[in-house]
């Protein structure tokens, strides 16, 4: 069986988290990763430094494409994200390295069925007020958490699968609210996913209205997400706009 653990004990994962630096504290790392994370003001977003943590690393499983490097890229710091509930209860993480490209997703998968939590990015503190509003607000869909961290600065209801399509999260999230706005990358599977989920959520009842991530046609540009887009200004305005408009028409219809 080996001296990896046979079920996911996120105690273990939060004391590694508890062993991180936060975000906020750490030197200004190049790159659009590190950019992006540091502008999520709702979540203690840590880097973990391998070195501090490897013996407690070789008893996790999930933690061990970070035991080791690859050719191009150093493994040794990682980013550690919270899945957290609205009032702060920690069930997951997203884990990404600093550096390289490994990547993983771990989750307590009893605590999702018993209290109906979704395997997804972005609740927190913002949906705590989610059922004061008198209208039924729209949640914003989208894939990766980068996406999710910059839509927040324009709206905050917005979720990421933390994959490409919503799967069993619908049937959870329907019973949130019935309207939705999907976001999805801007490649083959992306759009596939948007016509499969738009079908899905509309077969429960759901009005459902997406936004295309377009290309600059002129400077034969392309973007696949929502991070690749803010990188052009004048793009980026035009895609708020979209948003905007399109969270205040489901907002009060």
């Amino acid at each position: 069986m080996g001296i990896f653990e046979q079920e996911i004990d996120i105690s273990k994962y939060i004391d590694l988290y508890d062993n991180g630096v936060s975000i906020k504290r750490v030197k200004r790392i190049d790159n659009q990763t590190f950019k992006i994370l540091s502008l999520s003001n709702n979540v203690d977003i840590r880097i973990v430094d391998r070195e501090k943590v490897y013996k407690k690393l070789l008893t996790l499983e999930k933690m061990k494409h970070f035991t080791i490097d690859t050719k191009e890229h150093s493994n040794r710091f990682f980013y550690m994200i919270p899945l957290q509930t609205p009032h702060g209860t920690i069930v997951g993480f997203i884990l990404r390295s600093v550096y390289g490209k490994s990547y993983n997703t771990i989750c307590k998968t009893s605590e999702i069925k018993e209290h109906k939590v979704p395997y997804m990015y972005g609740f927190y503190e913002d949906f705590k007020k989610f059922d004061n509003h008198k209208e039924c607000m729209p949640i914003i869909i989208c894939e990766g958490l980068k996406d999710c961290i910059l839509m927040k600065k324009l709206y905050p209801y917005v979720l990421a699968n933390n994959t490409s399509s919503l799967g069993l999260n619908a049937h959870i999230l329907r019973n949130i609210s019935n309207k939705f706005i999907l976001v999805y990358d801007n490649d083959s599977t992306g759009l596939e996913s948007t016509k499969s989920d738009k079908k899905l959520l509309r077969s429960m009842g759901c009005y459902v209205d997406s936004i295309q991530i377009n290309d600059d046609i002129i400077n034969n540009k392309r973007y696949k997400d929502v991070c690749d887009l803010s990188e052009d200004l004048n793009l980026f305005k035009d895609f708020k706009k979209e948003l905007i408009k399109k969270v205040s028409y489901l907002k009060f219809n």
